[in-house]
This record gives C-alpha cells, sequence and structure tokens, in this order.
C-alpha cells in the first residue's frame, strides 16, 4: 500500500515512470524513505520489477550506495531484486553500478 508514502516512493513502486522523472527534476530525494519499513523508493521499484518503468531515473542516481538498513535487515536494490526472481532488473541495475550489501 502506497497510502502516505512519500510521492517519488509512490510512483516508483507503482511503475510511473514519467512521475519519478517529474519528481527527481523538481528535487526529490531518491533517499527519502517511506514511513513502513524504511525503503526507498528504488528498493520499492525493485522490488515490483519497475526499475525499467518508473525507477530507471531513480535507479542512476541511487544504486549503487542504496543501502537499506532496518528491523535488523540490510539489502540494497541488487540484492532485493534478485531475491524476487528480478533478473533482468538485477542487470540494469549492475550497469549503473549497484552493488551487493557488504558485512
Amino acid at each position: 500500500m502506497t497510502t502516505g508514502a512519500p510521492p517519488l516512493y509512490a510512483a516508483a513502486k507503482t511503475g510511473h515512470s514519467d512521475a519519478v522523472e517529474r519528481l527527481l527534476g523538481a528535487g526529490a530525494d531518491i533517499n527519502n524513505a517511506s514511513r513502513a519499513g524504511m525503503v526507498t523508493p528504488l528498493i520499492a521499484a525493485a522490488r515490483n520489477g519497475h526499475v525499467d518503468g518508473g525507477g530507471g531515473a531513480a535507479a542512476g542516481r541511487g544504486a549503487g550506495g542504496g543501502r537499506q538498513q532496518g528491523m535488523g535487515w540490510r539489502a540494497t536494490p541488487l540484492s532485493i531484486a534478485l531475491k524476487n526472481g528480478h533478473a533482468d532488473v538485477a542487470r540494469k541495475l549492475r550497469a549503473v553500478g549497484a552493488t551487493f550489501p557488504r558485512g
């Protein structure tokens, strides 16, 4: 559910690439996490397979450093994409410098 989520998070999670582009262009923070679960827009896009349509613009800005920490877990957009079976998304993230969690 995206009710109450930051606009960039909601757009990336649901694959609305035009909205993602506009929000990033207007200065939206790629690292602004949702209140529920502390998930960034790029993690949400990668988890739902939307790095092309909705998270592509975000990928180039946050793929490398998009580490999430919260509730005792650590992940990156790349590890989340792979965990959720989105190999095509993982390839795109690697192409823009995505990394795996360390430690």
